[in-house]
């Protein structure tokens, strides 16, 4: 078509990337790409969704996060796609984190992107977040028990974070319909047998997978190695031989390499090396799986270590190492024959040729979730990782460990509430192309008071083309200036002072240059202004942090409880420094909205306040302006909120 002059449109262009994509041909696909990036096709969100899905699929995720930045309209299908990406990387920090992002580009959850989540979550051990993915789910889709592969998710999810019987609880109602018979997928069985082969409950594996026979259901490959690999880790050699044998006789499928290593695997648990080799050879000559795999030579290494068999050991390890060069387990294997034997001298030269090629054993480490967030703990020193919470309008900052040690205020909180956003002016005709608009993206006070009370630093993300796109301000006032012509997201990070909280926020915001209304010409008086603001809450704030920000007026500050009194603020700057990073005269003030719902926060705050000064006690309420419901909370307006209390004092 190029070569005859035709010219290429959506469709063209579309398939043709997706071709690529199946074929793993991302070559050709990058010169598509640069095709679409001269003929200007790079704003239709159907041929950047197609180039996201090839970069991912390709393994580039860093490309295919770049082609999703640079889609002007998107749509859930290019964040799906990006996300798909994310988890085959097992990146599922970065996964979540697009998650995150999507309400605020206007872009709704379905079925693909909450799969993906439950599969973030699964490969995070995240529960608690897996169980508000859970009741969303219920309440959004009446039709779950028709989605197989959410069910399946769920059912993997729970079971990934040792919840068997959550998950057995979802695989029970999965099938469920009104006046029909109950009929389960055989996806949804292979995923509740992987769950109990995962959680070492073989036995509950092995009756399963019979009810399944007695259902009619034809197992596939998968459930065959997860049944075959419990016959193995119970002892029952013969049943494990069995179904080997009826993958072919009874159901018609060809074993792979994964079902001999789960064969090899039992028959050297039960001490018969000898058939085990038998089997190998058999699979390797009369079969074709060349080398067999890694899984299969590691069993049979494993088995020599137990038995002593040096000689069939050192050939296992050489069979596995061929495959998998960089396999630290192997040498690890190998080296503990060597020491049942005390064969020290080999050791030395195992060490030494570990050594010479850079490899290491890992440290070993389990995934713990304290307090909504998950920690990677493998030495006291580990750093947690906090995983992202959704957008709401009251933040809570978490304690640290650190913090603890520190004299806490029981039973109190202090908000801070906070505005983000941007403002640009549009530099007028005689502007670069590159150069359009003027921009400042901020972080300031819902009133305009000075943040640095609570604000130790802030560190902007910019898009990656620019210059240092890390860009860290260390005083206020919090905002960065530059110049572009292109809309993308940035991420703000801010770090508080030591005894207010160890652990920083995360605010995104997506910078906007242009009208919403494009029909009128463009001005170069008057900004486009966005902006969002949130309540920051610190619960159990320590007694110098509190000391520091009474009578300060960015902060709201708490009624204390009795008998605790606070020594005078000590003033830490002299007064010529103290309006510093107070926004009130800048230069954009005049353009800062006065959002209603900023207006209202301030209420609510103070409504609060008067309700601890009557010493009426009421139960703590959570408040989500959301365009996704995560939290299996109730929603309530502030404004209703506020006439409550309003009835209560009056």
């Amino acid at each position: 078509m190029h070569f005859n002059g035709i010219s290429l449109d959506t469709y063209a262009l579309c398939s043709s990337i997706s071709a690529s994509s199946s074929l793993k041909k991302a070559e050709f696909g990058k010169q598509i790409h640069c095709y679409v990036a001269k003929s200007g096709w790079t704003s239709s969100v159907f041929v950047g969704s197609a180039l996201v899905d090839l970069y991912a699929k390709s393994s580039l995720i860093a490309d295919a996060a770049v082609m999703f930045d640079e889609i002007p309209f998107k749509n859930s299908v290019c964040a799906n796609a990006l996300l798909s990406g994310f988890c085959e990387a097992k990146l599922w920090i970065q996964g979540l984190v697009l998650v995150r992002k999507m309400p605020g580009l206007n872009l709704d959850y379905d079925h693909f992107t909450l799969s993906a989540m439950l599969r973030a979550c699964a490969g995070l051990s995240a529960i608690e977040l897996g169980r508000q993915v859970h009741g969303y789910l219920f309440r959004k889709f009446y039709n779950l028990v028709e989605d197989v592969f959410l069910q399946s998710s769920l059912i993997e999810m729970y079971g990934k974070c040792g919840l068997v019987m959550k998950a057995f609880q979802v695989f029970s109602l999965a099938g469920l319909r009104l006046g029909r018979e109950k009929r389960r997928d055989v996806v949804l069985w292979t995923s509740m047998l992987g769950v109990y082969g995962r959680n070492g409950h073989y036995e509950d594996l092995i009756l399963l997978f019979k009810e399944m026979l007695r259902e009619g259901i034809k197992p596939d490959e998968v459930a065959f190695v997860t049944v075959i690999s419990a016959c193995g880790h119970t002892g029952q050699i013969r049943l494990g031989l069995e179904y080997f044998d009826s993958m072919t006789h009874v159901y018609k499928l060809i074993p792979g390499p994964e079902h001999y290593s789960c064969v090899v695997d039992l028959l050297c648990r039960a001490g018969e090396l000898e058939k085990a080799m038998k089997v190998v050879n058999e699979m390797m000559l009369q079969k074709g799986h060349n080398n067999g795999s890694v899984s299969l030579w590691v069993a049979l290494l494993s088995a020599c270590s137990d038995h002593e068999n040096v000689e069939l050991g050192k050939f296992a390890a050489q069979k596995a190492l061929e495959l998998d060069p960089q396999n630290v387990g192997v040498y690890v294997k190998l080296s503990n024959l060597y020491a049942r034997l005390r064969m020290w001298d080999e050791i030395g030269q195992l060490r030494e040729t570990m050594k010479q090629r850079g490899l290491k054993k890992d440290t070993a480490f389990s995934w713990v979730e304290v307090n909504t967030s998950l920690s990677k703990k493998k030495d006291p020193d580990q750093p947690e990782i906090s995983l992202p919470t959704l957008k709401s309008q009251r933040t809570k900052m978490g304690k640290s460990e650190d913090s603890e040690k520190k004299k806490k205020i029981k039973d109190v909180e202090i908000s801070v509430p906070i505005v983000y956003g941007n403002a640009a002016f549009w530099l007028g005709k005689k502007a670069s192309e590159y150069q359009s608009h003027k921009w400042t993206v901020y972080v300031r006070g819902a009133t305009n008071e000075d943040l640095s009370v609570v604000v130790k630093r802030a560190v902007f993300q910019l898009h990656s083309s620019f210059n240092n796109p890390t860009r860290v301000v260390e005083s206020a006032p919090f905002e960065l200036s530059e110049s572009g012509w292109g809309e993308f997201e940035i991420a703000i990070t801010l770090f508080f002072h030591n005894d207010v909280s160890e652990k920083p926020l995360n605010l995104y915001h997506h910078l906007k240059l242009y009208p919403e209304d494009e029909s009128g010409p463009m001005s170069t008086k008057k900004p486009v202004v966005v902006e969002s603001y949130d309540e920051v809450v610190f619960t159990e704030p320590s007694e110098s942090f509190l000391a520091r920000v009474q009578n300060h007026p960015a902060v709201t500050f708490p009624r204390l409880p009795a008998g605790v009194t606070l020594p005078p603020p000590v003033s830490t700057e002299d007064e010529s420094k103290k309006k510093r990073g107070d926004t009130k005269d800048h230069p954009l003030s005049q353009w800062f909205l006065n959002f209603s719902e900023a207006d209202e926060l301030l209420q609510l705050a103070a409504a609060r306040q008067q309700v601890s000064k009557h010493d009426f006690l009421l139960p703590r309420m959570s408040f989500l302006f959301v365009k996704c419901e995560m939290r299996s909370i109730f929603t309530f307006s502030i404004s209703s909120y506020i006439w409550f209390v309003h009835k209560l004092v009056h």
